[in-house]
């Protein structure tokens, strides 16, 4: 029985494919009491194998592996023996509401995470407009900066064509001076 089974372990509950082979299969024939057992035994291995596999799930309790797999009995879980009748039901209950409680808190601190980056995007975003502004107010004033310059030049070549034209004709009248510049 599974109190024999409980101590010979080490006070340790062993999981229930452990049970139901050791009560469902004869170790000196090698075989299963029944077809049907085998075919219980491969499906809770299977059941137990995928349920786990899922990243960050809380492990089937044999309760609920018993009713996933042998079907629940008023009062009775096949393959652990007689149970209170609510056992099934509060430990999958329980189970199930830490889960969620801890899923929901993950939720939450996952919510401010996003609205913490969403405000620092935010602030981001406000940052480069007022450099984009910058930049064209910058823009700006270089390109009327050019402007000036472009008349400054324009200035100084029209300048510089008048001297060179007084400078000829003084040449061509006689002037040999010396000219500073």
């Amino acid at each position: 029985d599974s109190t024999t089974i409980t101590i010979a372990n080490g006070g340790q509950l062993l999981e229930l494919p452990c049970v139901y082979k050791s009560t469902h299969f004869n170790d000196v024939t090698k075989q299963w009491i029944s077809p049907e057992c085998e075919n219980n035994y491969d499906n809770m291995i299977k059941i137990q194998a995928e349920h786990c596999s899922k990243p960050g799930v809380v492990p089937i309790t044999p309760e609920e592996l018993s009713v996933k797999v042998l079907k629940p009995r008023s009062g009775y879980v096949k393959g652990l023996g007689l149970r209170r009748s609510f056992s099934v039901r509060t430990t999958s209950a329980s189970t199930d509401s830490d889960y969620v409680r801890r899923l929901e808190m993950e939720i939450q601190e996952q919510k401010e995470e996003i609205q913490s980056q969403k405000e620092e995007i935010q602030s981001h975003k406000e940052e480069i407009t007022a450099q984009k502004h910058e930049i064209q107010v910058q823009k700006k004033e270089i390109q009327a900066q050019n402007k000036e310059i472009g008349k400054m030049n324009g200035s100084i070549d029209e300048h510089f064509e008048i001297t060179s034209s007084i400078m000829e004709f003084l040449k061509k009248q006689g002037f040999k001076g010396q000219f500073r510049g």
